[in-house]
């Protein structure tokens, strides 16, 4: 059987949601009709299209999930990520501006779960490339999460394991 990670962690600007919360207009809001938008009321905030749907698979198989962002507006991530109604999804939530390295450090003392059993799914390759230095598998994400990214992630993470046996 192939090896799954212990804590999936996800960014959230371009992989979870199609923007940057940094370029949104404050405040933000949740509409009567259930849409969030920001202050201007012109920017509608939303997920990626597959985004819950991936999520709530993933916690419903009882897998571990974990944010990881490097946003200026706390306030506003932590605003806009109950607004979606995903908030609750996540077992761990860490968000301030900033390197990604001390976001795992916090989350591997908070969780007790190994950088080897993590999986990161971020756009940004700085933060791949940084993360990917404490052990942790990274995948890159292109057009945000859904399922067949996250397929490719757990394929990513098993090869990794698979690669270090056959030696």
């Amino acid at each position: 059987m192939a090896r799954i990670p212990k804590l999936i962690v996800f960014d959230l600007d371009h992989t979870l949601w199609p923007f940057k919360i940094d370029e949104c207009v404050f405040p933000f809001r949740r509409k009567s009709d259930g849409r969030v938008v920001d202050g201007s009321n012109t920017n509608e905030l939303k997920l990626f299209p597959e985004v819950l749907e991936t999520l709530q698979t993933l916690r419903d198989e009882k897998h571990c999930l974990a944010v990881a962002s490097r946003i200026k507006d706390i306030a506003g991530a932590y605003q806009v990520l109950h607004f979606l109604q995903i908030y609750n999804l996540f077992t761990f939530v860490k968000i301030y501006p900033g390197y990604k390295i001390p976001h795992f450090r916090m989350l591997q003392r908070k969780s007790g779960i190994d950088f080897v059993d993590m999986l990161f799914f971020d756009d940004d390759r700085r933060n791949l490339r940084d993360v990917k230095r404490l052990g942790v598998t990274t995948f890159q994400v292109i057009e945000g999460i859904n399922k067949k990214t996250v397929e490719n992630g757990f394929t990513e993470f098993a090869n990794k394991f698979s690669s270090t046996s056959d030696n």
